[in-house]
């Protein structure tokens, strides 16, 4: 004779997903049956979702997650474990994705700071130029300037002996020798190609001179400015690893080519842009 009670397990046993593994589909009434299928289709969701190892789930199925008596705390705990199991998966990828691209402003900073050691060498390069030429172009005009002294000297004293001679009288040997001495003394300090110390080569040196000055002067603000804009853009990277401002680490990108556009010119043309 079958009892009621064994159809309904019975029944109970063929509808369940997991068979032989529940205690509750053996011996609970049949109005279970919803409850268990329930929370194995969850069992297989959270299964899919988490990375719970699969020997934990089927320790947990064969235990009874299915009963209401003393499984049910159990399966109250397994939810809340399940969702902060999610919660962390979801947040770790998250500091993952933050952490990769704070690894990128990481590298940008290094290449920002390589940008403006060279970029400093070139300011004291220019700076040093530009000192040297300036002394140069000094020391230039100043010994033009005694080559000018000692020509009108040696022209004024041909011209005052050329005075003193008597009208109508042929100029002493002595005197027109003195003469033509000193007129080839001043043609000599007016221009000496041998040596180039003649004033007219003397000018064309200290005129160089101040030209390289010039650029000098100019490639030092080019690699000020270029450092100065470097500097910022490693500023703005640092706070945007702090702050996590995505606005911050492109500030400082474009600060950074503005930098090296700057730099470039110091290097390349810098007479090319006035500021």
């Amino acid at each position: 004779m079958v009892h009621q009670g064994d159809g309904e397990a019975d029944g109970h046993r063929s509808g369940c997903p997991d068979s032989g593994a529940c205690l509750d589909c053996v011996s609970g009434p049949t109005n279970r049956l919803t409850d268990c299928t329930t929370r194995q289709k969850i069992l297989v969701i959270l299964r899919a979702l988490t990375p719970i190892p699969q020997m934990v789930l089927n320790a947990r199925a064969t235990a009874g997650l299915c009963s209401h008596g003393y499984t049910q705390g159990i399966d109250k705990m397994e939810i809340l474990e399940t969702h902060e199991q999610i919660h962390e998966a979801a947040h770790g990828g998250h500091e993952g994705h933050e952490g990769g691209g704070k690894k990128y402003v990481a590298i940008m900073i290094s290449i920002l700071a390589c940008l403006l050691a060279l970029i400093e060498t070139g300011v004291n390069s220019s700076q040093s130029a530009y000192v040297s030429s300036n002394i140069e172009a000094s020391n230039l005009w100043a010994f033009f300037q005694a080559k000018s002294i000692r020509m009108t000297t040696m022209e004024t004293a041909a011209e005052m002996m050329e005075a003193m001679t008597p009208v109508g009288q042929p100029a002493n040997e002595v005197w027109k020798k003195r003469i033509d001495d000193w007129r080839a003394k001043a043609k000599r300090y007016d221009s000496e190609p041998e040596k180039g110390e003649g004033r007219k080569e003397l000018a064309a040196r200290a005129k160089t001179a101040e030209d390289h000055r010039a650029r000098s002067f100019a490639a030092y603000h080019m690699f000020e400015y270029g450092a100065a804009a470097v500097q910022i853009a490693i500023v703005l990277a640092s706070a945007s690893v702090v702050t996590s401002m995505t606005i911050l680490a492109y500030g400082a990108g474009a600060l950074g080519l503005v930098g090296v556009a700057f730099g470039l010119l110091g290097w390349l043309a810098p007479t090319l842009i006035h500021l």
